[in-house]
């Protein structure tokens, strides 16, 4: 286990710089917050996640936060003695290791309190401190860390009307679909830790009114968020009513519907747009979802691509002439159906040269050409009348 030194732990609270002026609400709130960070990254293996953090919050913020309490280690003294009950050399080895690891964690536990009160000391003004012990001389006298920070809150730190009107109203922020759950999930902590904070308590909101005010934002998101919210109206009833075991709850499900989609669950690489997918069961579902997106990214590219053609169709008919400017490159034709509708294209009419007609005299009945031609024997008293050209014609004359 790692020794946290005093040194190391300051070293992490360089970062804080020193509060300007008379303490207030919002000076103190920032301060704390900055602290916690620092203390986080304090590793202790009774707190995994949240590290040495959890000592500064009272136990309401701490639930809200996590479902592990802080506890205080135990002292286990500076020398190790060894029980009664070890006879063999190997108990009497595993209780010296277990009196290690414990007198490890408390000497951690003060190196980190003594850190904390420094820094407490640092940061505020002398002529705010509240246990010296002469004038000019600052201290906190014989208080802990986190007693010094609810001190100064309940001396110092109301919070004004404007400063709970802008918590309460990013409370009712709206949620983005594009955003991960847990951005929406840590606001609302935000908010009740800043209620907590109030010196006068009882701002706060219960764990059941923030559990109702995320599904509300979650509902209004429509279908996104529907599967999810019908599985957790199906666990019990004191587990609905537990804010760690909601938080817990949806983002598991969120991660779900990420890799139901075919998305990863880190939020550098796919970000948290949430489709109306979740599950195997809704396969079928997904693939809709994902066909749609398909169909609305080639229309958008088809769009695109008209809107290009149509800006340079009108720059080519606006360009001048005769100023010795290159002609505009041909634009492929596109179809317009609006202007077909509107104006009707019109019928080419073509005019036609139609060829000579012949017109066949059909010979006279009873004559020589109409006997040759249908095999009738024409009348005897016309034969000589018929003949042609006439032997008293003048033409032959």
């Amino acid at each position: 286990m790692v020794v946290y030194t005093v040194e190391a732990v300051t070293a992490l609270f360089a970062s804080i710089e020193n509060m300007g002026g008379r303490p207030t609400f919002r000076k103190l709130w920032g301060f704390a917050q900055e602290m916690e960070r620092a203390l986080k990254r304090v590793q202790t293996r009774a707190q995994p996640v949240e590290g040495h953090a959890p000592r500064m919050r009272s136990p309401a913020e701490q639930a809200l936060v996590c479902n592990i309490p802080w506890v205080p280690p135990e002292n286990v003294g500076e020398f190790f003695v060894c029980p009664v009950t070890a006879i063999t050399e190997t108990d009497q080895k595993t209780a010296e290791r277990e009196w290690k690891a414990k007198s490890d964690r408390h000497q951690n536990d003060e190196n980190v309190e003594l850190a904390s009160i420094l820094l407490f000391e640092r940061v505020i003004p002398v002529i705010y401190h509240l246990g010296g012990t002469a004038m000019g001389i600052g201290g906190f006298g014989t208080q802990t860390a986190y007693q010094i920070k609810e001190a100064l809150r309940s001396r110092f730190g109301t919070p004004t009307d404007a400063e709970m009107k802008e918590a309460l109203v990013k409370m009712e922020t709206p949620m983005i679909r594009d955003e991960p759950i847990e951005v929406v999930l840590r606001m609302m902590e935000e908010v009740q830790l800043f209620l907590l904070a109030h010196p006068e308590g009882g701002h706060e909101m219960t764990e059941v009114q923030l559990i109702r005010n995320v599904i509300m934002k979650m509902r209004d998101l429509g279908g996104v968020w529907t599967r999810p919210l019908e599985k957790w109206l199906v666990e019990p009833v004191l587990t609905r009513q537990t804010w760690t075991y909601f938080k817990t709850f949806m983002v598991t499900k969120y991660e779900e519907m990420l890799t139901a989609r075919g998305g990863s669950t880190t939020l550098g690489d796919d970000g948290y747009a949430a489709y109306n997918a979740y599950g195997v069961e809704d396969m079928e579902l997904t693939e809709n979802v994902v066909r749609y997106a398909e169909q609305a990214s080639a229309t958008a590219a088809a769009v695109g691509d008209l809107t290009a053609r149509l800006a340079a169709m009108e720059m080519a008919a606006a360009q001048p002439v005769g100023l010795g400017l290159p002609p505009a490159p041909p634009q492929a034709a596109y179809y317009a159906p609006q202007d077909n509708y509107e104006n009707p294209p019109k019928a080419t009419t073509l005019s036609r040269v139609s060829p000579p007609r012949t017109f066949r005299i059909r010979p006279r009945v009873g004559s020589l050409e109409h006997a040759d031609k249908w095999g009738a024997e024409p009348p005897k008293w016309k034969q000589a009348s018929e003949i042609w050209p006439r032997p008293n014609s003048p033409t032959i004359r």
